[in-house]
C-alpha cells in the first residue's frame, strides 16, 4: 500500500480544493468567467491554482514510482512528503496574502518544491541505472 502517496495525494487534493474554490469566489467577485480581466487580486488567486495543478501531479508520480519500488526508506519519503506540502502551502499562502513585494516567503516555497522534485528524481534516475547494471 502506497501510504506516503495516499497521504500526501489526500492533503494535496484539499489544498487543491480550497485554492479552487477560492479562485470561484474571487471569480464571482470580479464578475470574470473566463481569464483574468487584469485584476490583480484575480490573477494571484488563478496563479495559486494554477501553480499547485503544475507542480503536484509530477511530484506524485515520481513519489509513486519511488514508493511503489521501494527506492528510498519509508523515513525519507515522509520527509520528501512533508517538505513538499510545505512549500505548496507557503506558496499559496504567500501569493495570496503576503505583500507582493516580499518575496522571501515564495522563494522559501519553490525551493522546497525543487528540492522534493529534485531529490525524487535523481533517485529514481540513480535507482534505475544502479537496477540495469546488476
Amino acid at each position: 500500500m502506497l501510504i506516503v502517496t495516499s497521504f500526501a495525494a489526500a492533503i494535496l487534493a484539499i489544498l487543491l480544493v480550497v485554492l479552487t474554490m477560492l479562485t470561484v469566489i474571487a471569480r464571482t467577485r470580479f464578475k470574470v468567467t473566463l481569464s483574468d480581466n487584469g485584476e490583480l487580486a484575480l490573477i494571484k488567486f488563478i496563479r495559486a491554482h494554477g501553480n499547485l495543478t503544475e507542480f503536484a501531479p509530477i511530484f506524485l508520480i515520481l513519489l509513486t514510482l519511488i514508493e511503489i519500488n521501494h527506492f528510498l526508506s519509508p523515513f525519507w519519503l515522509w520527509i520528501t512528503a512533508i517538505v513538499f506540502i510545505i512549500g505548496r502551502f507557503s506558496h499559496a499562502i504567500s501569493l495570496l496574502f503576503i505583500e507582493p513585494k516580499t518575496l522571501r516567503l515564495r522563494v522559501f516555497a519553490m525551493a522546497l518544491t525543487f528540492i522534493s522534485i529534485l531529490n525524487l528524481s535523481l533517485v529514481l534516475i540513480f535507482k534505475l541505472i544502479a537496477n540495469l547494471f546488476s
